[in-house]
């Protein structure tokens, strides 16, 4: 584990506690298989008490019987963005439900999303997605295999939400095949409306009044349910014989082993599906041993009375709706945008493309995506979208298998080239180096009469006080630079600190991305070791 990361998970344990012993630290670290030895490979010691003082964040305090005891300086305190975010759904939520003050919003969905996910294997990029989808409002497709868990993660979803009753929401669930009819998908045909000679549907229990849904193999439904499926992923309303019913419903799933074929009239239906995720079969033998010997995965849970405090109303979906809107795009953000979009349109137009590969991402769908980033930002606490966000754009914008590792490069290259930077005058280091390096050779050294080569100076025999006088002398430009050195380590160490944080936290993003956002910081510190080590064999030559 890095320095950083390490850090990090001492400075989430501290987080929200008044005080803590140094030692319960180190054996937290320990559960989370940070050992002594890695300790010490990382800082150089094993003294937990040194590490923490080396922590700017931390500071020490003893009680009165002389124990030391450390916490977080900034545990209570937090973005003046973030506390209006929270402070206004905190109000609302006072007003509605006159209840007991609600843990932060980012915390709710944490737990939630651990909720929905237990005993799923390999489910939590699922999981996640499903989640960010139905909360934003927009529809999701898992493409993978039988028997991957895809309807499992669609009926987990559901215990996410519940009705303004504090009970659970209503799901259906349909598999499709070729001579499935709308009667299976929408209702049956009232008999009685048809005597009165109206042609209306009998919903309940169905598609239309469902609060969550999942399709499994969607592309074999006909073209009357694929029309019909159009105006509620639109519109959010079924047409029932001469009513316009609005729909409860909160998030459709969609699955299959295979995308839409093309030129059969499914461009429209795949185009509602924003998000498009691969669920494969469990790959960790560790975690294949777990699922076949383990407990039956239980598609019910029961919540605790606790855990439905966590629970997701419609009027909450209603007020986080206008929530969301307000949240900011920030320069960075929108860069990102702007390049992937004109790469895309670089690769169409590439000779070897083929037509059936080329990248299309309809306006309405960059319009949406816009919605996911917010979505994403709003849930993790902050005010504006930040550049971990931008991952999420790689599940929007393929339309065939062969894209989908060509989306992930295009938004990758694109973050990275809009990543942070930080101002370390490495190059003026270096500079003093080789200066150093030439007075050494000037002060210490002579060219050897008869191999042309540089010998240690002879007069350092013969005078070995004077050797000693032009050590120290080098000693003290050595430590000076060294000084600087380990400084400048230490600002882009917490530069990275304090700048990665959100990005670690970041609930739905996938944390690859976030090595890519802090590649332009971490050169600059690979470049500073190296100066260390070159400074430290130039000392070897006069010592």
């Amino acid at each position: 584990m890095e320095k950083e990361e390490i850090i990090i998970e001492i400075k989430n344990f501290l987080s929200g506690k008044q005080k803590c012993n140094p030692s319960t630290i180190k054996d937290e670290l320990k559960k989370k298989g940070i050992t002594v030895e890695n300790l010490e490979q990382v800082f150089g010691t094993k003294s937990i008490t040194d590490i923490l003082k080396a922590i700017p964040e931390i500071y020490f305090e003893k009680d009165e019987h002389g124990t030391s005891y450390v916490k977080l300086k900034n545990s209570l305190e937090q973005d003046d963005s973030v506390k209006n975010i929270q402070k206004s759904e905190s109000q609302v939520l006072k007003k509605e439900t006159n209840k007991e003050d609600r843990i932060p919003l980012r915390e709710r969905i944490k737990k939630l999303l651990s909720f929905i996910g237990k005993d799923l294997i390999e489910k939590d990029e699922a999981v996640r997605l499903a989640l960010l989808a139905s909360i934003a409002g927009e529809s999701i497709f898992f493409l993978g295999p039988p028997g991957t868990a895809k309807s499992l993660v669609s009926h987990r979803l559901k215990l996410a939400f519940k009705d303004e009753d504090e009970k659970s929401v209503s799901y259906f669930e349909y598999l499709m095949n070729q001579f499935s009819t709308p009667d299976e998908i929408f209702g049956p045909v009232s008999l009685k409306a048809l005597e009165e000679n109206k042609y209306e549907r009998i919903t309940q229990g169905f598609l239309p009044e469902a609060n969550v849904a999942f399709l499994d193999e969607i592309w074999k439904a006909s073209p009357a349910i694929q029309n019909t499926l159009l105006t509620i992923l639109n519109e959010k309303k079924f047409h029932n014989g001469n009513n316009v019913n609005a729909v409860p419903l909160k998030a459709l799933i969609s699955a299959s082993n295979e995308l839409p074929v093309k030129n059969q009239g499914l461009e429209a239906l795949w185009d509602r599906f924003l998000i498009r995720a691969i669920v494969n079969p469990i790959q960790d033998d560790e975690g294949f041993e777990k699922f076949l010997y383990g407990e039956k995965v239980k598609a019910e849970l029961e919540p605790t009375d606790s855990m439905k405090k966590n629970l997701i109303s419609t009027s909450e979906l209603e007020d986080w709706t206008e929530k969301i809107e307000k949240i900011k795009i920030p320069d960075e953000v929108r860069n990102v945008i702007s390049k992937i979009r004109h790469e895309l349109s670089r690769k169409n137009e590439e000779k070897k493309r083929q037509e059936n590969e080329k990248f299309y991402v309809s306006d309405r769908r960059w319009k949406k995506i816009i919605k996911i980033l917010k979505t994403s930002a709003f849930l993790n606490g902050r005010n504006s979208v930040d550049l971990m966000d931008c991952q999420l754009i790689e599940y929007c914008i393929w339309n065939t298998e062969n894209q989908i590792e060509e989306a992930e490069q295009i938004v990758k290259d694109c973050v990275e080239q809009n990543g942070l930077e930080v101002d370390i005058a490495v190059n003026d280091i270096c500079d003093e180096i080789e200066e150093f390096k030439n007075e050494i050779k000037k002060e210490f050294y002579v060219e050897d009469d008869y191999s042309d080569k540089l010998v240690k100076n002879p007069v350092f025999e013969e005078y070995p006080d004077f050797e000693e006088t032009r050590q120290k002398k080098a000693d003290e430009k050595y430590n000076s630079i060294l000084k600087s050195i380990k400084t400048s380590i230490q600002e882009v160490d917490n530069y990275i600190s304090e700048k990665s944080a959100p990005f670690r936290e970041n609930l739905f993003a996938d944390q690859k991305m976030r090595k890519v956002i802090l590649k332009a910081v971490e050169k600059p510190r690979l470049e500073l070791e190296k100066a260390g080590c070159d400074l430290n064999k130039i000392r070897g030559q006069y010592i």
